[in-house]
């Protein structure tokens, strides 16, 4: 991906909790992202720890499609790149623990999971949002 296309610094911060090559699957911070038509709050988690994540709710009702859905998940990491060049290429960010804000809502919609295109985040803070 061309640099100009997604937020350099979003992309190092991401690097610097998961790993370049989304390694460290025990990494988070939280971040919130603006995004075409709303605000995510959450926390930044690797691609892997989002792969289990998605997998086991989709296992909590239907435990053999959650196994095939990690399954073929992991025939997609096959064709990830890897290495330095790698943080040239990192196209998604992924998320845990989210608080999505539309616009107009007073309630946010929660998810345990969420995956956004870094090419359509248009600004982000370290930090979650509190209604505190």
């Amino acid at each position: 991906m061309p640099i100009g296309a997604y937020d350099l610094y979003l992309s190092a911060l991401i690097s610097w909790v998961v790993g370049i090559d989304d390694e460290h699957e025990e990494g988070t911070a939280s971040v919130t992202l603006t995004v075409p038509g709303a605000v995510v709050s959450g926390q930044i988690i690797s691609r892997g720890a989002w792969r289990k994540a998605v997998a086991a709710q989709v296992g909590s009702f239907n435990e053999p499609a959650g196994k095939g859905l990690d399954e073929l998940f992991g025939t997609f990491e096959e064709e990830i790149p890897k290495g330095p060049e790698a943080r040239n290429e990192r196209l998604h960010i992924h998320l845990g623990d989210v608080s999505l804000w539309q616009d107009g809502s007073n309630e946010p919609l929660r998810f345990k999971t969420w995956r956004g295109r870094l090419t359509q985040v248009s600004g982000w803070s370290i930090g979650s949002i509190s209604r505190n």
